[in-house]
């Protein structure tokens, strides 16, 4: 069993509810897009993938679909959403480091400006964002 550094996980949200669901959704529709890139890449096979948390409809092979559902269970529980920016900068990933969404996020976040500049270029402000407010990797927080 993997060990992971132990982080201090605040215990206060930093952000409101509302705000903290409309970026569970954009993490999820990011994600699933970047998983969509991966697989479409290299895999075969498409099946249509739609969930209700997602705001889109991907296609995806079935080990992909899998990851997928596993990738939104996993971003509806998570509890560092309060203070995280994205799933690379979490305290606790949940993706072990052979894990197809990991390999689909590695390969997929070079070429989402690329094949869809709108959400790569949001996602890269917030980063950005983060960066310049001076907030560490693991505690960044937006008010």
């Amino acid at each position: 069993m993997r060990k992971y550094k132990k982080f201090k996980i605040p215990k206060t949200d930093y952000i409101s509810q509302s705000r903290k669901e409309s970026r569970r959704k954009l993490e999820i529709d990011v994600s699933l897009l970047m998983l969509e890139m991966y697989c479409k890449a290299h895999h075969n096979s498409r099946l249509e993938f739609s969930s209700p948390e997602a705001g889109r409809k991907v296609y995806l092979c079935k080990d992909c679909i899998k990851s997928a559902n596993r990738l939104v269970a996993q971003s509806i529980r998570c509890p560092h959403m309060g203070y995280k920016t994205f799933c690379h900068n979490c305290p606790r990933p949940c993706h072990k480091p052979d894990d197809i969404v990991r390999q689909a996020m590695r390969y997929s976040g070079k070429r989402l400006l690329i094949h869809h500049p709108l959400l790569g270029i949001k996602h890269l402000l917030f980063l950005i964002y983060c960066i310049i407010k001076g907030k560490s990797k693991h505690e960044s927080k937006i008010n």
